[in-house]
C-alpha cells in the first residue's frame, strides 16, 4: 500500500512521528526488508571491544563481566537476528582477549584454559562463558 506524497506530511503530524526509509535502527538494531550485512553489525562489534584497562581485576571479576556484560548485548541481538558467523567469532576474541590477556590485543601470553573448554556448561571443571554460535 502506498500512500500519497501529499498526505504524508499530516499523518507524521497526526500521529507524531517521523517519515524515515529502509534500513532504520530500532532498539539498536538494523531493521530492513533484507538480511543486514557485516557492516550493520560494526556498532555491536565496538560496543563489546572492552576500552577500559581492567588488568587490576583478578580473574574471577573479569570472567563475571565477560558473562555479565560482554555477552549480553550479543545475545539481545541473536534474539531477533541471525548474527554472522564472522561477527561472533571477532566478539568472541574480545571476550578471550579481555577474560585472558589483560584487555590487550597486542600481550603476548597464553590462555590459561582453552576457549573450547572455556565455552562449556558450568560445571565443577569449567568456567561456563556462554557460546555465540553453535
Amino acid at each position: 500500500m502506498t500512500i500519497e506524497e501529499s498526505k504524508v506530511p499530516l499523518l507524521t503530524g497526526v500521529f507524531g512521528c517521523t517519515c524515515g526509509t529502509l534500513p532504520f535502527i530500532y532498539l539498536g538494531l538494523p531493521l530492513g526488508t533484507t538480511k543486514p550485512l557485516v557492516r550493520d553489525f560494526v556498532p555491536l562489534i565496538c560496543r563489546t571491544e572492552p576500552v577500559c584497562q581492567l588488568h587490576f581485576l583478578v580473574y574471577s571479576r573479569r570472567l563475571q563481566l565477560v558473562n555479565s556484560v560482554m555477552s549480553s548485548l550479543p545475545t539481545y541481538y541473536m534474539c531477533s537476528i541471525k548474527l554472522p558467523k564472522m561477527v561472533t567469532k571477532v566478539i568472541d576474541k574480545f571476550r578471550k582477549y579481555f577474560l585472558w590477556r589483560e584487555n590487550s590485543n597486542d600481550a603476548k601470553g597464553f590462555n590459561l584454559v582453552a576457549w573450547s573448554l572455556v565455552t562449556v556448561q558450568k560445571t565443577k571443571l569449567s568456567l561456563g562463558v556462554q557460546k555465540l554460535y553453535l
